[in-house]
């Protein structure tokens, strides 16, 4: 809540420079090397073959256009992005004792948090003076960084899926449980952005995950983030 509260203040604070310094206005133009900004919004995410209600989540961070010739443009970003949802009637596994594996039925409070890291391709359909219209798309890699999700309504089978091997028991299989190892991965973003007076941008985004996700499924989310040039 401060991150959006500091944004909303220097949204208002800092004055369009654009309108009251036709110099720096004419510079911003011609200048093709970097443009930082500084972005937060709200992100709302889904696992793509599940039914899935999709919760409040956000995400901010930093981007940075490394360089621009005429309309094109390549950017990169760093965003923190914690994501929310409920998915229910998820597939699961239950081992018994003796090795046997049965099917489970459960839902999930999903509540993770990853480090994005997108590699942008961008094209400025349109370029005005006060008003850009920009789309873009690209590669990125996806860093997890925590994960709070809970199960609730876990529910076990009589349907045996498979048997364990008899020399490996069930905590031979569980083995260690590596929330960043197992779920960091490449993903892909694809966006809309439109930027006011050189300052102020409005962007949407969409990315999906390439792997599963907790052994789920992949994982996709929408952005709507608000930035500021700094």
């Amino acid at each position: 809540m401060k991150l959006y509260l500091l944004l909303c203040f220097l949204f208002f604070a800092i004055p369009l420079k654009a309108q009251n310094n036709q110099v720096s206005t004419n510079l911003d133009a011609k200048d093709n090397g970097g443009r930082i900004m500084i972005s937060a919004g709200a992100a709302f995410s889904s696992f793509l073959n599940n039914d899935t209600k999709a919760r409040f989540g956000y995400q901010y961070g930093l981007s940075v256009r490394i360089y621009r010739i005429k309309a094109f443009s390549f950017s990169s970003a760093v965003l923190y992005t914690q994501l929310k949802n409920s998915a229910n009637n998820l597939q699961g596994e239950y081992i018994d004792n003796d090795g046997t594996i049965y099917r489970a039925i459960y839902n999930l409070d999903f509540s993770a948090s990853f480090i994005k890291i997108p590699v942008l391709f961008n094209y400025d359909i349109i370029d005005k003076k006060n008003f850009t219209l920009t789309v873009g798309a690209g590669p990125g890699y996806s860093i997890a960084f925590s994960n709070k999700s809970k199960t609730a309504g876990y529910e076990i089978t009589d349907e045996i899926i498979g048997y364990l091997p008899g020399d490996q028991g069930p905590a031979e299989l569980g083995g260690v449980n590596d929330f960043t190892g197992d779920n960091s991965g490449f993903d892909f973003t694809a966006l809309i952005n439109t930027v006011l007076y050189k300052y102020y941008c409005i962007g949407f985004s969409y990315n999906l995950q390439f792997n599963d996700i907790l052994k789920i499924d992949k994982l996709n989310y929408f952005a709507l983030n608000l930035s500021l040039k700094i």
